[in-house]
């Protein structure tokens, strides 16, 4: 017999309701805008509802090495796809609600929400306008906890995240001399379940860049940043002052020097004020290739980006390796090589407007089997600032028939400045390693079916702190996929997995399942 659910923090937060409310909108827009005619509409908004049906079996649902608890999961799943192009509205926008039912298990039904969304609203174009990014994704309390490569299964290390950040933009000229940007943004995160890692930020800056017709530019640059975690009662905040110098020689190659002052609390919970100064350099010597660096020095711990990026016709490669503090509770999140981000570089000279090759890239995934969210390298929560270094690098190769994806990835991780109130996994080590791999390899066998296969390892460690023992853990994991489409909406996947955990919580876990996607 099923028990109740434990009282817990389930009731919609504010950034939810913003979420909720952005996607009622626009799915209203876009239906009033598909009633006014059929094909493209007036404003270029397109909808493409859709439901999924899956169930599963699996041998340990409760992903323990004792105990282990079979289980038939079945997973309801409608969800819709918005595009908006051109005009003064553009984006996308993918959200799906999954109702999940345990069979056999003792595990009560929940739900569970992905969204993912960006989108731009021009008020006067090119003069301001307003960026807005919205996420719901599970994630992972701990990288050190038992992890899982599917969020479906009864995993007490896994939380379900919210972001919303909106970003006003107001630019224009200064006469003839020099350009500005003065540019706004609010984020806010909240964890259902868990208050760790539940925060907000704030931030601003304001750019001026010399209108001189030479080859040597100024431009200077005041922003402020303000963080706060609510299970933290310390405010964390970031002030910067800085002028610099910019040397274009060629349409194609540029290097900045700058320097200035800078104010944070990072260290000691105190102000304290630091000379920053930095450079960068940047060459894009074709439409295919790209090569970007930028140092800067701070007094908490100098901050890098580089990435290395080329495009051929048939591969696109991907080098980087980026330092910087992270203010917000999902840490690592970021351009980690999904299959999607792969894919979506490559389709670049395929289509160049991002809304439509976002389009392109999802029904490319789905006739594939391929896993767009794909990544070796999960977040987990904190609430203080965090020094993330991270190292990847990625490819993908199309054939005719075949796509192959890669990623190898390095993350290391460490609080800032002495916090009594750190929670998280950094509330017993100072340090966090993740490393990861994965390889996925697909094949269309006949027009309408392909076979996909997917290995994945990864790894999470902790080291220092007040920890007895360093601790870690190592997921490998294997699995396959048929998938065929069913007329001409309607597809079919079929898919076999192996998981096996070594470290602080091991188990093995097996499962089958099959899905059937029915869009409309």
């Amino acid at each position: 017999m099923k028990q109740p659910r434990p009282e817990t923090k389930q009731t919609p937060s504010r950034i939810g309701r913003h979420v909720v409310g952005l996607l009622a909108v626009l799915a209203a827009n876009a239906a009033c805008a598909q009633d006014a005619g059929s094909g493209e509409t007036p404003h270029g908004l397109f909808v493409k509802p859709r439901v999924s049906v899956s169930e599963t079996y699996t041998d340990n649902n409760l992903l323990t090495s004792n105990n282990r608890d079979a289980a038939l999961i079945t997973t309801v799943s409608p969800g819709v796809s918005i595009s908006a192009r051109g005009g003064s509205i553009s984006g996308t926008l993918d959200y799906s609600l999954s109702g999940i039912a345990y069979l056999k298990s003792d595990q009560p039904d929940r739900l569970q929400n992905n969204l993912n969304a960006q989108g731009r609203i021009d008020f006067v174009p090119q003069v301001f306008f307003v960026n807005a990014y919205a996420n719901i994704s599970q994630q992972s309390n701990s990288p050190l906890g038992a992890q899982s490569v599917d969020s479906n299964l009864a995993n007490p290390n896994r939380v379900e995240t919210q972001t919303l950040t909106i970003a006003p933009t107001l630019q224009g000229h200064f006469g003839g001399l020099a350009t500005y940007q003065l540019q706004g943004s609010a984020t806010g995160t909240n964890q259902m379940d868990t208050a760790v890692g539940d925060s907000h930020q704030l931030s601003g800056s304001f750019r001026m860049d010399g209108l001189n017709a030479g080859q040597l530019r100024w431009w200077s640059l005041l922003s402020t940043t303000q963080s706060h975690f609510k299970t933290n009662a310390a405010n964390n905040n970031d002030d910067q002052a800085m002028l610099g110098l910019r040397y274009q020689p060629d349409v194609d190659f540029f290097m900045t020097a700058s320097a200035g002052k800078e104010r944070s609390n990072y260290l000691t919970g105190k102000n304290e004020d630091a000379a920053l100064y930095g450079a960068s350099f940047s060459w894009t010597p074709t439409v295919r290739t790209t090569l970007n660096l930028d140092w800067q020095h701070h007094n908490y711990g100098d901050s890098h980006s580089f990435k290395f990026e080329h495009r051929m016709s048939r591969s696109v490669w991907s080098v980087s390796d980026n330092q910087s503090v992270t203010q917000a509770s999902q840490l690592n999140q970021a351009d980690l090589g999904s299959n999607y981000d792969l894919l979506f570089v490559q389709f670049a000279s395929i289509e160049p407007d991002p809304v439509k090759r976002d389009a392109l890239v999802r029904a490319y995934l789905q006739t594939y089997g391929l896993n767009p969210g794909s990544q070796n390298v999960v977040g987990f929560l904190s609430n203080v600032p965090v020094l993330s270094h991270s190292s990847q690098a990625s490819f993908a190769l199309e054939g005719a028939r075949t796509t192959a994806t890669a990623t190898l990835t390095r993350t290391t991780s460490r609080q800032l400045g002495e916090n009594s109130q750190t929670a998280g996994p950094l509330l017993n080590f100072s340090l966090i390693n993740q490393q990861g791999f994965s390889v996925n390899v697909a094949h269309k066998l006949t027009p309408l079916s392909s076979l996909s296969a997917a290995y994945t390892q990864t790894r999470g460690s902790g080291a220092g702190g007040i920890a007895f023992a360093d601790s870690s853990n190592t997921l490998h994991s294997l699995t396959a996929n048929w998938t065929s489409r069913l007329g001409r909406r309607g597809t079919l996947t079929l898919m076999v997995r192996h998981a096996q955990e070594v470290g602080a919580n091991p188990y093995r876990e097996s499962a089958m399942s099959a899905t059937f996607v029915q869009t409309f």
